[in-house]
């Protein structure tokens, strides 16, 4: 995936530009990982507070309601 992603934060809006496909670079960086053991290029904690985020979003949109993480 391509394009710019729009986050909104108590702080203001960030905005992060992605030129060429993501997913590409992830899955090579964790083809990497399994095959030379290099690290993981992202750390189980951060995928699961990734999920959280997006289990938030859907629960937002279904209910309305403004969902706050910590």
């Amino acid at each position: 995936s391509s394009g710019t992603l729009r986050l909104l934060t108590p702080e203001g809006e960030e905005r992060f530009n992605f030129a060429q496909s993501t997913h590409k670079a992830l899955i090579e960086a964790c083809s990497r990982s399994i095959l030379r053991g290099e690290p993981a290029p992202i750390p189980g904690q951060e995928g699961l507070a990734g999920m959280q985020v997006v289990e938030a979003a859907y629960l937002s949109a279904r209910t309305g309601r403004t969902m706050i993480l910590k």
